[in-house]
């Protein structure tokens, strides 16, 4: 079967079990003065999730693309995590000094972001020097659209920040000891540049300890920072918090965009990864994210539900009993599949015949499990 709407493009096989929720219609009937009877039917709320084959789907339903996910709170403030994505937005982690430095446009409608960055500069007591640049002409193939504010942090203040993006905690150290720029004798850093000793080297994404134990409250903070610094806001506002609004976030680093659409995920949004531009001599690839929340997209099985191809299909199991998983850019949760129905083409020797041409297609470890399964083993 094939499902696709404007949120998802899915194929999966009729034993496949779907994670689904359930539509509620209303109807209610009116009677005319010529005696002429109307009924309307809407959908009125929507119920629990529930899990069922593909083949036995009801006639509306909705799909969930994403989750909301339950962790302990972190001691970090909210804060820390907006700047983290306000840096990997706009920021810069210098790789052979102790500095960092965020830039962002003085342009009136750039007043509110401004604003944001020294309220929460202010607020995690971090010092900083001020400069401005009004040259004109391009940034990074950008135009630039008036005045541009350099805020730059250093030592004590620039190390902290490293160590939240490395390891998600603040470590006291030494003002007069720690930060001198005591050189590693003969050793070099990434990139082939001589390193200071005493601070971290985080690359400018997501740090993992984010995506793997923060709550989605503070993760919702880190996305607020990365709208801020490159983002493009909807006029529609998210649901599931009114101070998050759908948008489109622009990157040119593919792994930062799929960690974004990780984290979305676990945040309630559902997702859409496209390439905008491609990579030139002058300019780099551009890749959008395209955010909506609440994260379901509205599935009728007369419009949406249509006979697939006959295929070559996955079919995971997993000890929770449910999958994520992205195709075409898109996100979506799907279950289990159901019994083995799908998965007898294993037995069939052309089947292994088949491995054998699709080499590169194929992950090592599928080889000799199917092999074994094949000799009745």
């Amino acid at each position: 079967l094939r499902i696709k709407t404007n949120a998802v493009d899915i194929v999966v096989t009729p034993d496949h079990r779907m994670v689904i929720q359930r539509s509620l219609i209303s109807q209610r009937t009116y009677e005319c003065s010529n005696g002429y009877r109307q009924t309307f039917k809407w959908k009125r709320k929507t119920a629990g999730l529930g899990i069922g084959p593909a083949k036995d789907l009801p006639a509306r339903f909705n799909l969930p693309c994403g989750g909301w996910v339950k962790r302990e709170q972190t001691r970090l403030r909210a804060e820390w995590f907006w700047l983290m994505g306000f840096i990997i937005g706009d920021g810069y982690m210098s790789q052979d000094k102790n500095t960092v430095c965020l830039y962002q446009s003085r342009a009136p409608a750039q007043r509110s972001v401004v604003t944001q960055l020294e309220r929460v500069l202010g607020q995690l007591k971090l010092a900083f020097k001020y400069h401005e640049s009004a040259e004109p002409g391009f940034c990074y193939a950008y135009k630039r659209n008036g005045v541009q504010g350099a805020w730059i942090l250093s030592g004590f203040d620039a190390a902290r920040i490293r160590d939240i993006f490395e390891t998600g905690q603040r470590r006291r150290y030494s003002t007069t000891k720690a930060f001198r720029q005591r050189r590693q004798n003969g050793g070099e850093g990434r990139r082939g540049k001589v390193v200071v000793d005493g601070w971290k080297q985080p690359d400018k994404r997501i740090p993992r300890w984010v995506l793997n134990g923060a709550p989605p409250t503070m993760m919702l903070q880190l996305l607020a920072g990365l709208m801020a610094a490159d983002g493009a806001k909807r006029t529609r506002e998210s649901r599931r918090s009114p101070i998050h609004s759908n948008g489109i976030f622009y990157t040119s680093d593919r792994v930062l965009a799929d960690q974004l659409q990780e984290l979305l995920a676990l945040c309630d949004f559902r997702s859409s990864c496209k390439l905008k531009r491609k990579a030139t001599k002058r300019k780099k690839a551009q890749w959008t994210v395209a955010m909506v929340n609440p994260a379901t997209s509205d599935v009728t099985t007369a419009d949406n539900v249509h006979p697939g191809p006959i295929t070559k299909v996955w079919c995971p199991t997993t000890t929770l009993g449910s999958v994520v998983a992205r195709r075409k850019g898109q996100v979506f949760i799907a279950g289990n599949s159901g019994s083995d129905e799908a998965v007898t083409y294993i037995l069939d020797a052309a089947f292994i015949a088949e491995l054998e041409r699709s080499d590169s297609m194929i992950p090592k470890w599928m080889r000799p499990a199917v092999r074994i399964v094949g000799q009745g083993k």
